[in-house]
């Protein structure tokens, strides 16, 4: 049993270092790319030390997306089975969630504000940008991460 536990741990560990490593190239990428144009930083200079910490941020959110849909699919190791509508749904879903909250709360206690061409949701009143980036970025991530662990069990066998 202590074997097995054991296991578990070790590719639940492998699985959540990928898809944070993944994660956070890629959300650099979309930070930096979309900063300039689409925002403007009212207590920070938007410079390459700017982008890494909202990406640390990013990450910490796709660990919380993790571990909340861990707990609606009850298990741990839920990226091992086979990938589930119901799987890339929960990643989608929680993520959204997580970035309108951080997206309300930034333009609330004045973070940053939009430029005149940052698409707006007329609702709510935030940027469709980081929706899209959550949206797409994190299920990209595990997805990505299952994949290539995978592909890296079977070239061990």
């Amino acid at each position: 049993m202590k074997n097995m536990n054991s296991s578990w741990a070790v590719n639940s560990f492998r699985f959540i270092f990928l898809f944070s490593v993944i994660a956070f190239v890629l959300h650099l990428a979309w930070e930096t790319i979309q900063c300039s144009p689409f925002f403007r930083h009212t207590a920070n200079t938007p410079n390459l030390g700017a982008m890494i910490l909202a990406s640390a941020g990013d990450v910490l959110m796709i660990l919380a997306v993790y571990l909340m849909t861990a707990i609606k699919l009850r298990s741990f190791s839920w990226f091992k089975e086979q990938w589930r509508t119901s799987s890339t749904l929960s990643i989608v879903g929680f993520s959204l969630i997580l970035a309108v909250f951080v997206e309300i709360w930034a333009i609330r206690t004045q973070r940053w504000a939009y430029t005149d061409i940052n698409p707006v949701l007329p609702i709510l009143g935030i940027s469709i940008l980081p929706l899209l980036q959550m949206a797409l970025i994190n299920p990209i991530s595990m997805f990505g991460s299952k994949i290539i662990l995978t592909s890296l069990a079977r070239a061990k066998h």
